[in-house]
């Protein structure tokens, strides 16, 4: 595939997902769905970045990359850097229930140019799904009140969870 081919695909993540900080293990044949055939779009973004650090991604597919929302400045959190985020996030409001779009740079308050933890907890949640995740790690997001389940949440559990967000955002 040319660089445009995998740029469009990149430009579909972003339009999906609000954001390009792909897993390096992230493939795709549409830009949205995981694919483990596909192309490997994570990698490319990373060698994007390398590419720019190194001074040999031209100035035009810089552009083009900004303009889909890269970030060249922010390296990608590891697993324990994502987790440290989360149990910000567990103490701050007492659950795990953090609606996909939510983005961090503290584990509390939403930033739009912070860490996608929201897609985080989603991706720990297909993990463990597809048997993917560690024991370790699923032991550790226990911890700090990870429901892995796709169980309805009860009227006062809804509640608890509207009643934390009025108090944070009035």
């Amino acid at each position: 595939m040319t660089w445009e081919d995998k740029y469009n695909l990149a430009k579909v993540y972003y339009e999906t997902y609000g954001n390009l900080e792909i897993s390096r293990n992230f493939k795709t044949f549409n830009g949205k769905d995981y694919d483990e055939n596909g192309v490997a779009l994570g990698v490319w973004i990373r060698n994007q970045r390398i590419s720019k650090k190194n001074g040999t991604l031209s100035r035009e597919r810089e552009e083009m990359l900004l303009q889909i929302g890269m970030r060249f400045d922010n390296k990608n959190l590891s697993w324990e850097e994502m987790y440290a985020l989360a149990k910000v996030y567990y103490e701050t409001y007492g659950n795990l229930e953090i609606p996909r779009n939510f983005k961090t740079f503290n584990g509390k308050d939403y930033d739009e140019n912070g860490y996608a933890l929201g897609e985080w907890i989603h991706n720990q949640r297909a993990s463990k799904k597809k048997g993917t995740l560690s024991q370790d790690r699923e032991n550790l997001l226990l911890q700090i009140g990870m429901r892995f389940d796709n169980k309805n949440l009860s009227w006062k559990e809804m509640y608890a969870l509207a009643k934390v967000y009025y108090e944070t955002y009035g």
